[in-house]
């Protein structure tokens, strides 16, 4: 008799759960989704911009449940300079580790360029660190181009150049301006960059930052643009840097119209005569293209804001 009430048990049970089985499936994916909660590090950051593009956004939602969730819980982490970021791909997700991989390696470095290139020059990043394991964890680790001496001092030399440059009975657009002429005037093209990277491993005299253009009045066409992206942030005129596959700049909105400006090209170095060049200061995307249709081609699917 027991045996047959087990049996019969059993049979109950199997039955219960043949019939409800999607709801059970369910619901326990809910409750291991809930119990994996999203966790950060964060660092002194007092430069995020927040700002969203047709590309990213920023997001609170820090489970992804497709590439762009990925994407857009990276630009977040840089955005607000975490030092690092757990998260946990849902069960439903099947490619999520696959994805987070293949988004994350050194050969997607274009795409990862471009989130970089969105957020502050301070938030910008050297490496991102990544560590996933069988339970769908995610852990990403963040190392900033920026450490928190270059910051201050940065933001000392930036302190001088609103104080020498700028007045305010100025227009927005005389600012940015006296900006533009202010780094042409006060640094040189570091013409050894490239050489020195190849022997060492990293230029010599950080000229692809604000940093090293300040302390050492070279720089490289990151330079010539982190600093100016700084000066725009100093005055809160919107703007964010583009990249082609061999060139940066910068990009600002000023009445609803994006403009273009690249104080590298109009940097006086090879110009003979010594005088500041600003043809390429303030100029839509259709006249970039006529001027250069080489160094200043950039994705405008990623882009969407300059089609």
């Amino acid at each position: 008799m027991k045996k047959l009430i087990t049996v019969l048990l059993a049979l109950l049970i199997t039955l219960l759960v043949y019939a409800y089985q999607d709801i059970l499936i369910e619901n326990t994916i809910y409750l291991i989704n809930n119990i994996r909660q999203p966790s950060y590090t964060t660092t002194n950051n007092l430069y995020s911009k927040n700002m969203n593009f047709s590309y990213v956004y920023t997001t609170n939602d820090l489970t992804p449940h497709n590439t762009q969730d990925i994407l857009n819980i990276l630009y977040t982490a840089l955005d607000r300079r975490y030092a690092s970021v757990t998260f946990y791909c849902p069960i439903e997700y099947d490619e999520c580790i696959e994805d987070v991989a293949e988004i994350t390696s050194r050969a997607n470095d274009e795409e990862l360029t471009i989130i970089g290139n969105l957020v502050s020059p301070y938030n910008n990043f050297t490496n991102i660190s990544i560590y996933y394991d069988t339970s769908g964890k995610v852990n990403l680790g963040f190392s900033y181009l920026y450490d928190d001496d270059m910051v201050r001092d940065t933001e000392s030399f930036l302190n001088e150049v609103m104080s020498n440059t700028i007045q305010s009975s100025m227009t927005t657009t005389e600012k940015i301006r006296a900006f533009h002429d202010y780094i042409v005037k006060y640094s040189e093209y570091d013409t050894k960059y490239e050489g020195e990277l190849a022997l060492y491993g990293k230029g010599l005299h950080q000229s692809n930052t604000a940093y090293g253009l300040f302390k050492n009045k070279l720089a490289i066409c990151t330079g010539y643009a982190d600093t100016m992206a700084l000066l725009l942030d100093r005055i809160n005129v919107e703007n964010f840097k583009v990249a082609s596959e061999t060139h940066i700049w910068n990009v600002v909105k000023l009445d609803g119209v994006y403009y273009h400006i690249d104080a590298t090209w109009d940097d006086p170095t090879n110009n003979v005569f010594g005088t500041i060049s600003d043809k390429f200061f303030m100029i839509s995307t259709e006249t970039l293209q006529e001027l250069d249709n080489t160094s200043h081609i950039f994705d405008k699917s990623v882009y969407l804001e300059l089609k």
